[in-house]
């Protein structure tokens, strides 16, 4: 699954047709920590693994697009797809890998509007994609993780 951009800063959850930015190669090695995403052969199911450890388990879980640089700490996003019909888009959650630290898993959100992140040097907005003004629904930051403004 890849992240597409769809405006200058905005990156969309799947599902829409804009121009695709290359996704993590996983098994991946970030700051000394492995990160990969396995399927279950008897269930469909998804891990996320990090350190070897079950991180997040859903219906699907995507690693869609490139580690990023957040307040200089290495995070990558991560789509959590919880399966059947109830949501019409992923539920973001973010891995933040700082260097000589334990990695910390930030959500999924529980929030099923399909969402954009937008990227800036210290913080990602998450806004939903489809209104006029794509108002600011969460704020994540290295050091206060999700908030609502």
């Amino acid at each position: 699954m890849k992240m597409f951009r769809c405006a200058p800063g905005w990156l969309a959850l799947p599902f829409l047709l804009c121009s695709p930015v290359l996704a993590l190669d996983l098994p991946a090695e970030v700051n000394g920590h492995s990160v990969n995403v396995i399927g279950m052969s008897d269930l469909p199911i998804s891990q996320l693994l990090i350190d070897g450890a079950i991180t997040v388990e859903a219906f699907d879980v995507a690693v869609p697009g490139p580690v990023i640089e957040v307040a200089g700490v290495p995070v990558i996003l991560v789509e959590v797809h919880a399966g059947g019909n109830a949501c019409e888009g992923p539920m973001p959650a973010i891995i933040s890998l700082p260097e000589g630290a334990e990695p910390e898993l930030y959500g999924p959100l529980d929030n099923c509007a399909p969402l954009a992140a937008r990227i800036d040097a210290d913080r990602i907005t998450f806004a939903a994609i489809g209104s006029e003004d794509q108002p600011d629904l969460y704020v994540w930051t290295p050091q206060g993780g999700f908030t609502q403004p």
